[in-house]
């Protein structure tokens, strides 16, 4: 998480009350130490990398399947994807 994030969340809390930002900052360093202000930061990072890739596949994928610029599903260009004989359908012959 971001300090301003952990600040943010702290005060909504109620923990920093009638305190500015800037001034939870300055207790939290205080208190607890810089390191308090970066916590979550590592866990964050595999989070939204996680959700970054599983978004792009799963765009390709439908780019592939909805045949946008002349794509092709990942069925129709290998005899080896088992899919087509799980869903029984027939792989896609070129030039249609």
């Amino acid at each position: 998480l971001h300090p301003s994030q952990v600040v943010r969340r702290r005060q909504m809390a109620g923990e920093f009350v009638g305190l500015g930002p800037l001034s939870a900052v300055v207790a939290i360093a205080r208190t607890e130490g810089a390191r308090a202000l970066t916590q979550g930061v590592g866990l964050n990072c595999v989070k939204v990398a996680m959700s970054n890739s599983l978004g792009f596949v799963f765009y390709e994928l439908a780019m592939d399947v909805l045949r946008v610029n002349g794509r092709q599903p990942p069925w129709a260009r290998s005899d080896r994807f088992p899919l087509p004989s799980l869903l029984g359908l027939k792989p896609a012959v070129s030039g249609e």
